[in-house]
């Protein structure tokens, strides 16, 4: 689709480039992606960009489930980062979306599933998954 020439929807191309990086497991060309994307996004779109949008899933289409531990947690509980055993490496999360407003470094996540918005990968309590 890049090759192709101007997109009028340059952002919407770009996140879906971080996807397939991401599905590719090629993470740092994602998270870089993704980086872009929030910077050019924040101008354009606003708090639209911060809307989960695609939930990681598996071949036959079924949300992927993740398992992780806590690297750390604002005191706030608006804020943090888990690292993910399946990547090994650390995406953000939202403490009071798991219901748990303060949670320590170190304590175990259980299993979510990972959501993408413009600004890139969010663990997603599995409760917040829709059909």
């Amino acid at each position: 689709i890049d090759r192709a020439g101007d997109s009028q929807r340059a952002l919407t191309v770009a996140f879906f480039r971080g996807l397939a990086f991401f599905h590719l497991d090629q993470f740092e060309a994602a998270t870089q992606t993704f980086k872009e994307l929030d910077r050019e996004s924040e101008r354009t779109m606003g708090r639209r960009r911060i809307v989960r949008s695609y939930i990681a899933s598996t071949p036959e289409g079924q949300p992927r489930k993740f398992h992780g531990i806590v690297a750390w947690a604002s005191s706030e509980g608006n804020r943090g980062a888990v690292h993910v055993e399946e990547l090994r490496r650390s995406i953000d999360f939202r403490p009071r979306d798991f219901g748990r407003a303060e949670i320590e470094k170190g304590a175990s996540l259980g299993e979510f599933h990972i959501a993408f918005n413009f600004v890139g990968p969010l663990a997603d309590p599995l409760t917040m998954y829709k059909r």
